[in-house]
């Protein structure tokens, strides 16, 4: 049994069948006016009149999210979630030239004031990536407060490490959409997932210390336009940089960051859209970052034009919850390292998976993670709780940009943790006073195995 249509219209269903019932037993009742009824009849009616309204209730239960889902959710009113403080500005500031750059002190500016040429400030510059940022139903659970929502907990052990990073990027792989429903209220649309967290998850973004998300994944259409606006809005306000969707035909395609004097562009696509039927090929390349060979060749050659001396991509493929790579992942990350990125991030597995150089024609050693899994989640598995953050310092040196060493912080999610949910923890015991525990040291183990010898873990005292 399927039911599509409004509570209305099954409200007038019940009725209508009632009246049915009732009018066959007039009939019964006309029929002896001397009292000599057939009781089991009528009895026999009540009882059907009884299992009728117990039935419909049932199916009107049962198939709660239809009717709720039959209806627009742009019509929904609900209370949006206020930030739970004054949002302070990010410490990059987006400039005329479309080149995102550090606010400078006074003692900077003063330094360089009367200066022909911006000096040289420094040579080299601290990347620092993540995978997926989830915010599913038992996280939004755990956040629950008196009259919001506090996810901050999850980001106390890594804000430490952000601390030390000159750029901080990671994949917002939920919508914040007060018009749609959340995830604790609505696990599902129509058999997937639904990924969608109260606003006030980008405080705990902002107190982390991200600078910038990519917003192309297989979640980003769960709230149709009204979810990839609303999002876009809440990461305006937060003053959080956003790459991967869009509200239009929108340029450019990439982000730049001026980096310590190095130009580093940022790229996001996806391979996988839910509800991707819901527009038309002309709207679905409008509002979200499709991959295909020709979209990045176009976007590199922009952001280089742009002024990039070093691209990151992300893209979202793969298979979920699994470590082993397909050959379309494979042949995907030859073609964008041929495009001219110089980092490839993977997303969408919700695991670890290996990360490889793949060298190019032009004789360049391309990096690819082909999954950086979740960076905080509900999910359930070890694999799915196995984590790192990516650290890449990239230099300058006669005017070449090039990856000069890269490494992975070892990390491990907690549902609970010194009493807080969902805890973002890092394996090694310089981050835990020098102790460890056996949960700790398994995971590290298991990430190490996953990852390969391609890159090494990223020691306390190398960062120091």
């Amino acid at each position: 049994m399927e039911y599509y249509g409004t509570s209305e219209h099954m409200i007038e269903m019940i009725f209508n069948f009632n009246m049915e019932i009732m009018f066959s037993m007039n009939i019964k009742f006309s029929i002896n006016t001397k009292f000599t009824m057939n009781m089991k009849y009528i009895l026999r009616n009540i009882g059907a009149f009884l299992l009728t309204f117990i039935l419909i209730f049932l199916c009107c239960t049962n198939f709660k999210s239809q009717i709720v889902f039959a209806k627009k959710q742009e019509t929904l009113i609900r209370k949006a979630y206020q930030p739970l403080s004054k949002i302070s500005k990010n410490r990059y500031i987006l400039e005329d030239d479309g080149v995102y750059r550090k606010k400078m002190s006074e003692d900077e500016l003063i330094l360089l004031s009367g200066k022909d040429e911006p000096m040289d400030i420094a040579k080299s510059a601290t990347v620092m990536i993540t995978g997926d940022l989830m915010c599913l139903r038992a996280q939004q659970y755990g956040a629950k407060s008196k009259s919001t929502y506090v996810f901050n907990d999850s980001f106390s052990f890594v804000k430490q490490i952000f601390s030390n990073s000159d750029l901080v990027i990671g994949n917002l792989e939920t919508l914040t959409s007060h018009s749609n429903y959340y995830t604790y209220e609505q696990k599902t649309i129509e058999g997937s997932p639904n990924c969608n967290a109260p606003g006030t998850f980008l405080d705990a973004l902002r107190y982390a210390g991200f600078d910038a998300v990519v917003t192309a994944n297989n979640h980003c259409l769960d709230g149709g336009m009204a979810g990839i606006r609303e999002t876009i809005e809440k990461l305006q306000e937060y003053h959080i940089a956003q790459v991967g969707t869009y509200l239009g035909n929108d340029l450019p395609r990439f982000l730049i960051y001026e980096v310590n004097g190095i130009k580093i562009g940022v790229l996001s696509y996806t391979e996988y859209i839910n509800f991707r039927q819901s527009l038309s090929a002309n709207d679905l390349n409008n509002f979200v970052n499709c991959y295909s060979k020709a979209s990045v060749e176009r976007d590199v050659k922009e952001a280089k034009k742009a002024g990039a001396e070093f691209v990151i991509a992300y893209n979202h493929w793969g298979i979920e919850n699994t470590t082993e790579i397909t050959n379309l992942q494979k042949q995907h990350a030859k073609e964008m390292a041929e495009a001219g990125v110089d980092v490839i991030i993977g997303s969408h597995p919700h695991c670890l998976q290996e990360a490889v150089y793949i060298k190019t024609s032009d004789k360049r050693q391309v990096l690819c993670m082909y999954s950086m899994g979740n960076f905080v989640s509900s999910m359930a598995t070890e694999a799915n709780n196995d984590t790192i953050i990516l650290r890449l310092l990239v230099s300058k040196e006669d005017g070449k940009v090039t990856l000069k060493q890269s490494g992975y912080y070892p990390l491990k999610v907690f549902p609970v943790y010194e009493n807080k949910h969902y805890v973002i923890v890092p394996t090694q015991k310089e981050f835990q006073k020098g102790n460890t525990t056996t949960a700790l040291e398994k995971a590290g183990k298991r990430i190490k195995n996953v990852l390969g010898t391609t890159i090494k873990e990223w020691k306390v005292k190398e960062s120091k």
